[in-house]
């Protein structure tokens, strides 16, 4: 680990005198949940399976209803971006939080090794981390060790969000129903608040970490946290416990001082970039991917905000800002020239595609409201 700064006497038996309390967060004052393509309950969709913030993701297989006909659903993969506002955080405390998946429903093509399924977790706009894990089994059990995990983290405002984003290849079948192709992976995520946090810089059990500092889980004792201090420029990540050049940058030690400094990429949306080729980018942003050229841009139903790729809302397959689509979601219920609202006869019920009005009705605002009825 280099660019740490850790007092060298951590052992000191103050900590030992520390006795955090812990709080798990579950105030969530909005959630949004959207897929690429556009959520529909029959091929795909985010659903939330218990109130202790767990998910499953449903992608529909890909099947033909005869032989030798087009496959009903002709999109390979399944882009879900599932982002939930907290409420009631602290800003400057210690957090931890808990992500583990799980591989319930996993079928895998005729004669295939498995798939691959790519996860992330953005923190505030930051990207904590950015994972692949191949599946070779339904249902699938990964390795002891990939999960959870855990990650230590200081808030910067009391109403963050946290985005957990997920590419997931879609089953084919030969059949001509497509249930045996269907997939579902599912998430849990856990926030947890510490009353109190180890600071090595200064030997003492305090509410809040100096400035600038990460987290590190348990450094001292298994159910204590740790201030981590960095030199300047850098930022501590807990998943790997390094002290690491922000995203869009890249490392350069310095030959005379021996320290890490960190440069900018020259390319839009770089997760990564090394240093003999910062013009090109070696990882996307999440939310983006390459193109031909190999450069990074924001993916269907994506659009760039700043150096980061933020979903379009959930009316939109494809849009310009979060206030302006350039194709509606659902072009049978959604109306492109009003801004991709809902078509009379049909109310919006917070997902792509809108929802038909009581049969009596002429517009409505729900199931049970009619807002003007026929003449």
């Amino acid at each position: 680990m280099t660019g740490v700064r850790i007092s060298s006497d951590k052992w000191n038996g103050v900590i030992n005198s520390c006795t955090p309390t812990t709080t798990v967060m579950l105030n969530i004052g909005q959630k949004s949940y959207t897929t690429v393509p556009p959520t529909k309950n029959t091929d795909q969709y985010i659903a939330e399976t218990s109130s202790a913030l767990a998910f499953n993701y449903f992608a529909k297989g890909i099947y033909a209803t005869a032989a030798g006909a087009t496959p009903v659903i002709t999109t390979p993969n399944v882009v879900y971006t599932n982002s939930l506002f907290f409420q009631n955080i602290t800003a400057g405390l210690t957090y931890e939080i808990n992500f583990a998946m799980t591989f319930p429903t996993t079928p895998l093509d005729a004669g295939s090794n498995g798939f691959n399924v790519q996860y992330s977790l953005l923190v505030e706009g930051n990207q904590i981390f950015s994972n692949v894990i191949n599946v070779t089994s339904n249902p699938f059990t990964p390795a002891a060790g990939v999960f959870p995990i855990r990650v230590g983290y200081i808030f910067q405002t009391g109403n963050p969000q946290i985005t957990v984003v997920i590419n997931l290849p879609r089953g084919t079948s030969t059949a001509t129903t497509g249930t045996a192709a269907d997939r579902t992976v599912a998430t849990t995520l856990t926030v947890t608040q510490y009353s109190l946090v180890y600071n090595p810089g200064s030997d003492c059990c305090v509410t809040q970490c100096p400035t600038n500092s990460g987290i590190n889980l348990g450094i001292a004792i298994p159910t204590l946290p740790s201030c981590v201090t960095c030199n300047a420029g850098l930022v501590y990540n807990s998943v790997t416990g390094q002290c690491q050049c922000q995203t869009g940058f890249y490392s350069v030690l310095a030959a005379n001082t021996n320290q890490t400094q960190c440069f900018p990429c020259f390319a839009q949306l770089c997760q990564t970039c090394g240093s003999t080729t910062n013009t090109v980018c070696s990882s996307c942003v999440s939310g983006a991917g390459f193109n031909s050229n190999n450069i990074c841009n924001c993916l269907a139903g994506y659009f760039q905000n700043g150096g980061l790729c933020n979903a379009c809302p959930y009316k939109c397959a494809n849009c310009t800002n979060a206030n302006v689509c350039t194709t509606c979601s659902d072009a049978s219920t959604r109306s492109f020239i009003d801004s991709c609202n809902c078509l009379i006869g049909f109310y919006d019920a917070g997902v792509a595609v809108c929802a038909a009005c009581p049969a009596l009705c002429r517009t409505c605002s729900s199931a049970t409201n009619c807002t003007s009825c026929f003449a």
